[in-house]
């Protein structure tokens, strides 16, 4: 909630990267915190609100491994939900942004759990 007031003071623009890097390791560990205990909605609103900062900061289309993650952590609570289709577009959105991020042709450890979970759609 404290990001939020941020962003509505305008003050978020001003955040350096550490900044910005503390926020949504926090946002991210909230959220996976509040998913182990079912707690869903309030889990997705977390980490929502790090996508969009990561988003914001970096840019919507930039290849980073922090967005990728942001996007497969969603993917993570929606599967867990049972919404497989949700679930399904974060993996495919993070995935071609892994391959930019490690390289097409690295077998990288994030590229091959992204397409795990794409196979647990199945």
């Amino acid at each position: 909630r404290r990001v939020q007031k941020a962003k509505t003071r305008g003050e978020v623009g001003s955040w350096g990267e550490a900044e910005v890097g503390k926020w949504q390791a926090l946002l991210g560990k909230a959220g996976w915190i509040a998913r182990e205990i079912c707690q869903f909605s309030e889990a997705q609103v977390y980490m929502e609100e790090r996508l969009q900062l990561l988003r914001e900061r970096h840019g919507e289309d930039t290849p980073r491994a922090d967005i990728a993650h942001a996007l497969s952590d969603l993917g993570s609570l929606l599967y867990k939900q049972g919404e497989l289709a949700g679930a399904e577009k974060y993996y495919l959105e993070c995935l071609p942004m892994y391959k930019k991020v490690h390289g097409e042709a690295t077998l990288h450890a994030d590229i091959a759990t992204t397409l795990h979970n794409l196979g647990l759609l199945l």
